[in-house]
């Protein structure tokens, strides 16, 4: 929610997807290559003195599918180079990867799911800077999941899934950041009552340990109804409870999932709540609980949409409150020509709570504003300009601009899949 991905630069490895004459979805490889030059009058985001840089970047990739009888394989890489002319940040050099392997090690038995993911993250989990800034309160993130589990179906309308999970979190750039692995076991339980509604069951169990010499376990059973009430509509519900061991104490928390959809013509309307544990680079893991809505009108040459979002983050060890937002955004997009077609999206969050680990730029400021607008042509043969506008604002109160913060970002990308 509130991510702004029409307004940032253009991405390099485009996932430029072919298929056959049934509509099946082939092999392929897509090397590409993105350079974008982009000018901020405010690179640090400060209230004074601010600097303006002229950022370029160059960004060769690869995007690339794989299928086979015992196995599949998906693959985005970017290696990412960035210069700042005015020296404000030295060069970069960094990467982005979301690579995925499945293996069916016995047929209709037993799998293997392999994940890799290495990205620059924000280091707050509720207020995301990478949509506004190339550097600023960010780190690197690598997160490489394992899990061999088994599934089988005891019966026609019954499918079990049973396994292990092994995921290992690592941070670059900050000393700040707490690095994790987790092991984890899991039983889950799908039974058909009709052909549109399911009754689940899930039992999961988690230890973590983190580089700040803590750890903890937790227990987390579950059990939910899936119903899809019509094409495109459906209702999600699940719900159970949290137990956390650790230093020999327990606490408990109730645990849900909850969504609903619903699709008429061209709008969309859905509500959605629950509970999540997050990766956070400064609290190890945290638990945000969040209830969002959004509504989505689609037209032939384009759509408008709006959505609303509660969240708080609290330390997944103590269960005690960090944070809370509030964000209300709206986006709507217009196709021009066949190829030619024009962006705009407004995003507002108040942010409130206290973190002593937390001391960073943006949080102290209660509100924030991101006004992002953007033109993007495509050519042939897979060549696609952009010209991107950013805007964004913080404030200590929203009628005063007093000893506030306001950037603004130009961005032009020229991005070529081969």
């Amino acid at each position: 929610m509130g991510k702004e991905e029409d307004t940032a630069p253009i991405l390099p490895a485009l996932n430029i997807l072919s298929t056959d004459s049934k509509g099946k979805v082939e092999d392929y490889i897509n090397p590409s290559i993105a350079i974008s030059e982009e000018f901020t009058d405010n690179v640090f985001e400060s209230p004074v003195h601010k600097k303006s840089e002229f950022i370029t970047q160059v960004s060769p990739g690869i995007a690339a599918r794989y299928r086979a009888s015992f196995w599949d394989w998906d693959l985005n890489y970017a290696f990412n180079y960035r210069h700042y002319a005015f020296g404000t940040q030295a060069d970069e050099f960094t990467h982005s990867l979301m690579a995925k392997g499945n293996l069916r090690l016995i047929e209709n038995l037993l799998f293997l799911d392999i994940n890799d993911s290495y990205q620059r993250v924000s280091l707050n989990t509720l207020r995301d800077t990478t949509t506004e800034s190339f550097f600023l309160n960010q780190t690197d993130q690598n997160i490489l999941t394992l899990s061999p589990y088994f599934t089988f179906r005891p019966n026609a309308k019954m499918n079990v899934k049973a396994g292990y999970r092994y995921i290992n979190t690592t941070y670059f750039g900050t000393s700040a950041a707490i690095d994790t692995q987790e092991h984890g076991i899991f039983i889950s339980t799908e039974n058909e009552l009709s052909q549109k509604m399911f009754f689940t069951t899930r039992m999961d169990y988690s230890y973590i340990s983190a580089s700040d010499n803590t750890s903890y376990s937790r227990l987390t059973p579950t059990t939910g109804i899936k119903y899809e009430y019509s094409d495109k509509s459906f209702i999600n519900l699940e719900g159970g409870y949290s137990w956390l061991f650790n230093a020999g104490t327990i606490s408990a928390s109730p645990y849900w999932n909850a969504s609903l959809s619903y699709n008429y013509n061209s709008i969309t309307a859905s509500v959605k709540t629950g509970v999540t544990y997050t990766a956070d680079p400064l609290l190890g893991s945290s638990q945000q609980r969040s209830v969002s809505g959004n509504l989505e009108k689609s037209f032939e040459r384009g759509l408008i949409g709006i959505s609303a979002q509660y969240s708080d983050v609290q330390y997944d060890q103590l269960a005690t409150q960090q944070g809370t937002k509030i964000e209300i955004s709206g986006n709507g997009k217009y196709l021009l020509s066949e190829n030619l077609f024009v962006n705009l999206s407004v995003t507002g969050d108040k942010f409130s709570g206290y973190n002593p680990n937390l001391t960073l730029l943006g949080l102290n400021y209660p509100y924030r504003l991101i006004v992002g607008s953007g033109i993007t042509y495509t050519f042939p043969r897979m060549l696609v300009l952009s010209l991107n506008y950013t805007y964004v604002a913080y404030r200590n109160a929203i009628d005063s601009s007093t000893n506030g913060v306001d950037v603004n970002r130009i961005n032009f990308g020229v991005n070529k899949t081969f």
